[in-house]
């Protein structure tokens, strides 16, 4: 969860607690903590400020303590330890009671930083912490059960681990068992499980990312020499910042300052150094961060030392995003995007090269995959270097073929623990460095009016939408394609009215809004005049679009319902129709191109004195709930304009259609994979909206409306694999396009020129799963 949503939780368990009034003041501490952490992170990269939310969520959601002071000091209870903020600043903003469990919680300066003197401080401290009120024992015990949590899958070494749990049974345990022995069996319980999942070596899968043993970091007797790995690539999208580790695979997003911090170590630098000449610029718990972070992630390294040797047993596993040809008794032929250039490339392999290919797939390490390809290809020479080199270059950044994992791919397939996200992901993002300013989205007017050049471009590589994966006649829709099942379906559900004179009058004006290449209207106006040839005759169709490139392209699929067709340039915030002049209104997979804007639920809720901006304005205009609303979220602004213009242009008895990705409940989320910014649409919002806009508003999933057959297989692909699949069979003559293929139509696309059991990484599945690489029910 990030930290808005814990904050919302928080807010909603104190509310239960019969304490809705405390929340401005408990909301204020949390704001306050997370300014002061802001910058840190836990050891999984997730905002330091979640550790003491949930702190305070295990005080009053687990043990039903909802005392104002004791959740305060949860909130604040790491700040004058990890960051600026001092007693006295607590005392004045909190109270003399909060400031005094935080005293108690917060550990002193060591008087050296050997381990003696920090042995000693520990020992005050946990004296001071039994001689002091009883509700800061309660803080660490959930302090300590929060951390324990944690602790299985960081990155710490076992015997860490192990300390740390062994602390709480001796020290912590203890303290609690007189004043709160519940509470403290708990922690013992926790502790005790630690040390048994240790046991049963659980704790030596990591989860997030790669990494060795630790690298002491000028604390404790030892100041190593760092440098900088030299094989990284930077990358950014927006504001975002990217690493790639060119020899592993591994993506960690950064704040650029990282970079500045980063570059000091081109040249070797003691610790005990970068902590001087950072003093200023970074806390000691910020620079604390950095070395755990980049050092377990091979991204400064103990200088002497090599990411090459460091990485040499690790386990190579291919991308699921890679298309392999592997004929019998042929070479393999390699289809994959080359990054920098941004083209697929097709690269036939050697026999010994494409061996190697086949048998990355996690089971073995380099030195293994050596030793069994010596075996199989006794005549090669120097069959290690080229191993090593053929590794070394998939890794890179550029190919993004391979990805090394610490462990062998086997040891990631049990119950909660999953494979390092960098196994399974590919960094799309342009390169950068610091000092460069990555491209910024486009506005998203100006994109569909003035950067979509190619209706084919535009829906075959660069975004997939459903309505275009069905777009000819499909098994999944009992052989119709995707217009003609809409049509039948509105047609069967009376949204539109297939032979009620009074509905249909002498006109009846249909309106599309965003007409994409125009096969759905086709489809729609075909299924219209079968099933329904009095609405049809009856029937005029508009399609209002920003895109001049994808108007010809409507022009072009309705050309035999060119006399039904008027096409009008607009926008769907302004629809350039007039008052109660439409019969029925569609808009198909577009309103997720429509503005967002951001919003606090503060403002919306008008308890900040703060008007919000456009998007909280509009949801209080409406009076939309945001009970369930995280601190921060975004707000569907174009799709209730677009709302607004639909009730304005709806006769009386009107209806209109809209389809697009989202939930009725979920929050907006930004689709990271295009060209252009879309967002997921938050349903329940524009419920609520079109019902203040006096419309009778229902919802229903756009699989279920259009009788999609579940149980149909189809193509699964991402993206990137679809491109590059595309790219290896137009090399044998044929065209692939953007459909959902079923096996059966894809051996009939293959014909003679490929066999499917030769292609590596298809993957055909249920309908209702995936279409190429949209979730149907998502």
């Amino acid at each position: 969860m990030n930290p808005d949503e814990l904050l919302a939780d928080l807010l909603g368990s104190l509310a239960q607690a019969g304490k809705v009034e405390e929340g401005p003041r408990l909301e204020e501490t949390f704001r306050f903590a997370q300014q002061a952490h802001e910058g840190q992170q836990r050891n999984d990269g997730s905002p330091y400020v979640n550790h003491p939310a949930r702190v305070a969520r295990i005080l009053l959601e687990e043990w039903r303590e909802a005392e104002l002071p004791l959740l305060q000091a949860a909130l604040l209870h790491d700040a004058v330890e990890d960051t600026p903020v001092t007693l006295e600043q607590v005392r004045e903003r909190f109270g003399a009671e909060v400031s005094e469990l935080v005293d108690r919680l917060t550990k002193p300066e060591p008087a050296a930083e050997d381990a003696e003197a920090k042995a000693a401080r520990d020992v005050a401290y946990f004296a001071r912490l039994q001689q002091g009120p009883e509700e800061a024992i309660l803080v660490k015990l959930a302090d300590r059960i929060d951390n324990l949590r944690d602790v299985l899958r960081a990155t710490w070494s076992e015997d860490k681990k192990r300390g740390y749990a062994r602390e709480a049974l001796d020290k912590i345990v203890p303290l609690g068992e007189e004043g709160w022995p519940r509470q403290a069996a708990q922690l013992k319980e926790e502790a005790e499980a630690l040390l048994e999942a240790l046991d049963r070596g659980e704790g030596d899968v990591p989860d997030v990312g790669p990494h060795q043993h630790e690298v002491v970091t000028g604390a404790g007797g030892t100041d190593p020499q760092l440098q900088i790995c030299p094989r990284l690539s930077f990358f950014a999208r927006n504001d975002e910042h990217y690493l790639y580790h060119d020899v592993i695979g591994d993506i960690i997003q950064m704040h650029p300052k990282v970079l500045e911090f980063l570059d000091y170590f081109a040249k070797p630098h003691l610790v005990s150094e970068a902590r001087e000449h950072f003093k200023s610029e970074f806390l000691p718990a910020d620079l604390d961060a950095f070395f755990d972070t980049l050092t377990q992630h091979l991204v400064l390294l103990q200088h002497g030392d090599e990411d090459l040797v460091t990485t040499r047993d690790w386990y190579p596993l291919r991308g699921p995003w890679i298309v392999s040809h592997h004929p019998p008794g042929g070479l393999v032929t390699l289809a994959y995007k080359d990054r920098r250039a941004g083209e697929v490339v097709l690269e036939r392999l050697t026999p010994l090269l494409g061996r190697l290919f086949s048998l990355c797939d996690g089971s073995l390490n380099q030195g293994e995959l050596v030793r069994r390809l010596q075996k199989q290809f006794p005549q090669e020479p120097e069959v290690e270097r080229q191993v090593r080199d053929a590794i070394r270059t998939w890794t890179h950044s550029e190919r993004q073929l391979l990805k090394l994992i610490p462990r062998p791919a086997s040891a990631y397939d049990m119950p909660g623990v999953a494979l390092p996200p960098y196994a399974v992901s590919t960094m799309p993002y342009p390169r950068v460095r610091e000092g460069e300013q990555p491209p910024m989205s486009p506005d998203l007017r100006d994109y569909h009016k003035l950067e979509i050049t190619s209706a084919d471009e535009q829906f075959e590589l660069k975004e997939t939408t459903l309505s275009h994966a069905l777009r000819v006649p499909h098994p999944a829709l009992e052989e119709r394609p995707y217009g003609v099942a809409l049509a039948h379906a509105l047609l069967e559900r009376d949204i539109l009215p297939s032979k009620d004179e009074e509905r249909i009058g002498k006109r009846f004006q249909a309106v599309e809004v965003g007409g994409g290449t125009g096969y759905v209207a086709a489809a729609l106006l075909d299924g219209l005049a079968l099933r329904a040839p009095r609405l049809f005759n009856r029937l005029r169709y508009a399609i209002v679009d920003l895109s001049p490139a994808l108007s010809a392209a409507q022009r072009e699929a309705l050309q035999r319902h060119g006399e039904k067709l008027r096409q009008l340039t607009g926008d769907a915030e302004q629809l350039p129709l007039a008052d109660e002049s439409v019969d029925f209104l569609l808009s198909n997979e577009v309103i997720a191109d429509l503005r967002v804007g951001a919003a606090r639920r503060i403002d919306v809720e008008g308890t900040s004195g703060e008007d919000g901006g456009e998007a909280a304005a509009a949801l209080r205009d409406y009076e939309v709930p945001v009970d369930d609303a995280p601190g921060l979220f975004m707000v569907n602004v174009g799709a209730i304009r677009f709302l607004e213009q639909i009730a304005r242009v709806l006769r009386p008895g009107g209806t209109a259609v809209l389809t697009e990705y989202g939930e009725q409940d979920r929050y907006p989320e930004e689709s990271t994979h295009l060209d252009h910014p879309e967002f997921s649409i938050h349903f329940g919002h524009l419920q609520a909206v079109a019902t203040r806009l006096g419309l009778e508003a229902s919802l229903e999933a756009v699989p279920t409306l259009i009788g999609l057959q579940d149980g149909v297989e189809v193509l699964h692909t991402t993206q990137s694999f679809f491109e590059t699949l595309r790219a290896f069979l137009r090399e044998r003559g044929v065209s692939l396009q953007k459909l959902g293929y079923p096996p059966a139509m894809f051996d009939e696309l293959l014909g003679d020129k490929a066999q499917r059991a030769h292609l590596k990484g298809l993957d055909f599945g249920p309908i209702s799963k995936r279409v190429l690489g949209l979730k149907p029910y998502a």
